[in-house]
C-alpha cells in the first residue's frame, strides 16, 4: 500500500516554466541595467525557472485512480482497497469526511497508511528530498 498508493502521479506531471523574482546579488549584478527591478525586499530581476504543471490524462480521482490502476496489474484485497482510496485523509473535501471516518473504522489500516503517508510527505522530505532527521 504505501508503496503504490501514489501510481496515480505516473505520468501526471508535466514540465513547465515560471518567471519568478531572484535577489540573487550575483544574478542582480550580471544582469542589464534595465532589467534589475526593486521592491521592499532590495533589487531583483525575473528569471525563467521550471516547474511542475499537472496534465491529468486520466481524470478518475485520486486513489481512486491509483487502485483502478493497480488492479489491472494485481489483486488488491479489500482492505487495501479502501487504504489506498482513502489515503488523503481529511485533506479529502469536507463531504467525504463521514464516509472516510467509517472506512478508518471498518479498517483501522486505513488510518496507519495515512498517518505514514503525512509523516514521509511533511516530516521526512521536502522539496529536494529528504529532510535532516534530528533524534
Amino acid at each position: 500500500m504505501a508503496l503504490l498508493h501514489d501510481l496515480c502521479k505516473v505520468n501526471f506531471y508535466v514540465l513547465g516554466f515560471k518567471n519568478q523574482k531572484t535577489y540573487d546579488p550575483d544574478k542582480v549584478a550580471k544582469a542589464e541595467s534595465w532589467q534589475v527591478k526593486s521592491d521592499d525586499m532590495g533589487d531583483f530581476i525575473w528569471e525563467t525557472v521550471p516547474k511542475y504543471d499537472i496534465e491529468d490524462k486520466m481524470p478518475l480521482g485520486h486513489g481512486e485512480k491509483s487502485v483502478m490502476i493497480i488492479n489491472c496489474f494485481m489483486r488488491l484485497k479489500v482492505k487495501e482497497i479502501f487504504a489506498i482510496r482513502w489515503h488523503m485523509g481529511f485533506s479529502e473535501e469536507k463531504s467525504q469526511y463521514k464516509a472516510l471516518g467509517e472506512a478508518i473504522n471498518k479498517y483501522p489500516i486505513v488510518l496507519a497508511l495515512i498517518e505514514a503517508d503525512l509523516e514521509a510527505s511533511k516530516l521526512l522530505e521536502n522539496h529536494c528530498g529528504n529532510k535532516e532527521v534530528i533524534l
